[in-house]
């Protein structure tokens, strides 16, 4: 029997193809990602994830899951207590953990109200809108919004420092 080879994108590929074979199959119109979700298909392929299923069953999103639950007990919408946690980036950062104040803590309401515009989902950033909107009206949102601005020059400015050095290593 003949093996086959191929990296896990090539993987990746095929079984897309496959379910869409399967959709079209069924008489319905093949599934179609949006652009941002395929995107954060690609980067968990290249951290070692097949995909986003298996991404969230990795023990690494169970720990940055766990530690942000138990750390912020309460949505930060509704104040409910908080059971799922929202990615505001999907950036190979934010999903490796490095980036934590990119996830929010929320309730199950709250989170399908920013992910959903009734039965259509929203792209990462349609979602990040609705959240802010659902948060800057609350003194807690407008503390957290100042926290996350903070946050993400803090982050950026740490990239720069290390960019420095590495030039300064390399020279």
């Amino acid at each position: 029997m003949r093996s086959i080879r191929g990296t896990s994108a090539a993987w990746y590929a095929l079984r897309q193809k496959t379910e869409a074979e399967k959709q079209k199959s069924r008489g319905r119109k093949p599934f179609k990602k949006l652009k941002c979700y395929q995107k954060r298909d690609d980067k968990l392929l290249f951290l070692g994830f097949g995909d986003y299923k298996a991404y969230l069953a990795s023990d690494l999103w169970k720990s940055l899951r766990s530690y942000k639950l138990s750390r912020y007990r309460n949505c930060m919408v509704c104040d409910a207590p908080s059971t799922q946690v929202h990615h505001m980036s999907y950036d190979a950062d934010t999903l490796r953990g490095e980036r934590m104040h990119r996830l929010v803590q929320l309730c199950r309401g709250c989170h399908y109200a920013i992910e959903y515009d009734g039965k259509r989902k929203r792209d990462v950033r349609e979602a990040n809108a609705a959240l802010i909107k659902l948060v800057e009206g609350t003194e807690r949102g407008k503390s957290w919004m100042s926290f996350l601005s903070n946050e993400e020059n803090l982050y950026k400015r740490k990239v720069r420092l290390q960019k420095r050095a590495e030039k300064r290593k390399n020279h």
